[in-house]
């Protein structure tokens, strides 16, 4: 029996940024006249299929909770990796002087303790602690457990002492704190994708952790010819274009980087290419913000784009522009590296953190938007930008290179992990594992 990597999201599908979309080809109504589907969009998705392609040595499945789910669905594709959709609901949550709400799917849990009985099983958890992954890991912490941290570390001693109106929310934030630091020995290995915040994380895990990403397909993501493209495209031959590619939300500070083009406007001629989606206020927010600039030719909204055609938007760009405040990769900026476009990042995320290290690129800070404007009208001035080096790009970044890498600790997990016994063992008692040196991404 092969073991099965069960990777789990803690977030539901992306129903509300692809409203305007058809449903995906895996679909099915429920009783209610509302109707769930799968996209296979999500990153462990992604890695999934990449890991089968690695070895066959595995079985893949993804679950992820859904608010329209009325009971679990479940559809195999031809590559053999399985996606299930589980009923979710919230559960309410004292913050301070007010009450959030947290997705949690108790049906994922029950089911994960019943499959777990009947298979051998290595969970990959994502995301930042939340109720749903301590309701996990407490029912299923028995079992070998790899922890991803997607985006910045998020610890909630990181938020415990930050100023805030709403100061009662400390109480909250610290007793979180508790709790992580009690389930994080739970938790057999971590990786994660960016330094910032990894002290805090070593202050309550010392177990073997691992600096890695996602990726994209380097022998597909790859430069074509600028001249053709633009015309493909039906783009100005000769204007300097920058591209922009990521969800419309108010973390990628899209809004941010229209205020500084407004502010170069009368100096250049350029034109900016919006790619993405996101909720129609937010959509509707980002045009308002734009309109001066659209109303000259300088913006464009090209809507959302996969494959070949946003490919042919990478090569016709001179400049690829993430302004966002916070990251994990972006995996938009390692198709910027794969295409050989240029790149302007904030000083955020994995590939900004190798972008300093090799002294590449345009490398800013999210939040000084002057140094925003100073660095482009350079760029539009001629200033050269250094690119980065794609053969050590694709080593970094290539879905093969990650997946292999991800093998590498599932298979360590799996071997270091007694199955039928590991309920006695107490956890103080486990042998800690050690990293491979192998499975650290270099940066």
């Amino acid at each position: 029996m092969k073991t099965k990597i069960i990777n789990i999201l803690s977030h539901i599908p992306d129903y509300d940024f692809l409203k305007d979309e058809p449903r995906p080809t895996v679909n099915w109504d429920t009783p209610d006249g509302n109707w769930v589907g799968i996209y296979r969009n999500e990153i462990p998705d992604k890695l999934g299929k990449e890991v089968l392609k690695f070895t066959d040595e595995f079985e893949y499945e993804v679950w992820q909770p859904d608010y329209r789910a009325d009971k679990i669905y479940s559809h195999q594709f031809e590559d053999g990796l399985i996606h299930r959709l589980f009923p979710a609901e919230d559960v309410p949550e004292i913050h301070g002087l007010k009450i959030r709400k947290e997705i949690t799917s108790p049906v994922m849990v029950e089911f994960l303790n019943e499959y777990a009985g009947e298979n051998k099983v290595v969970i990959n958890l994502n995301g930042d602690f939340s109720k749903f992954i301590y309701a996990i890991l407490k029912n299923c912490g028995h079992l070998p457990v790899l922890q991803t941290f997607r985006g910045t570390i998020n610890l909630p001693e990181t938020m415990a002492f930050k100023k805030r109106r709403n100061v009662l929310a400390t109480v909250n934030y610290i007793n979180k704190h508790l709790i992580t630091k009690k389930l994080i020995r739970k938790v057999d290995y971590v990786t994660y994708q960016n330094n910032l915040n990894q002290n805090t994380l070593e202050k309550i895990y010392r177990g073997p952790k691992a600096k890695l990403t996602s990726g994209c397909d380097f022998s597909f993501w790859k430069k074509l010819d600028k001249k053709a493209s633009r015309k493909e495209l039906n783009l100005p031959e000769n204007t300097p274009i920058f591209l922009t590619s990521s969800l419309l939300i108010m973390r990628k500070q899209i809004d941010k980087l229209l205020d500084v083009l407004k502010e170069l406007d009368q100096q250049h001629d350029f034109l900016l290419l919006i790619s993405g989606h996101g909720t129609e206020e937010y959509e509707k927010y980002l045009q308002e913000v734009a309109k001066p600039l659209m109303d000259k030719g300088k913006v464009k909204f090209i809507g959302f784009h996969t494959g070949d055609k946003l490919r042919k938007y990478y090569s016709s760009s001179d400049l690829f522009i993430n302004p966002s405040m916070s990251e994990g990769g972006p995996v938009s900026a390692m198709k910027a590296l794969a295409c050989e476009t240029p790149l302007f990042c904030t000083n955020v995320g994995n590939v900004a953190e190798t972008m300093r290290e090799n002294g590449t690129g345009i490398l800013v800070d999210p939040f000084d938007y002057q140094q925003w404007k100073e660095k482009l009208n350079s760029f539009l001035n001629g200033e050269r930008v250094i690119p980065f080096d794609r053969k050590k790009a694709e080593e970094l970044y290539d879905w093969q290179k990650i997946a292999a890498r991800f093998t590498a600790i599932y298979r360590k997990l799996h071997e270091q992990h007694i199955y039928n016994n590991r309920k006695a063992v107490p956890l103080n008692n486990r042998k800690p594992m050690k990293p491979d040196a192998g499975n650290r991404q270099k940066v």
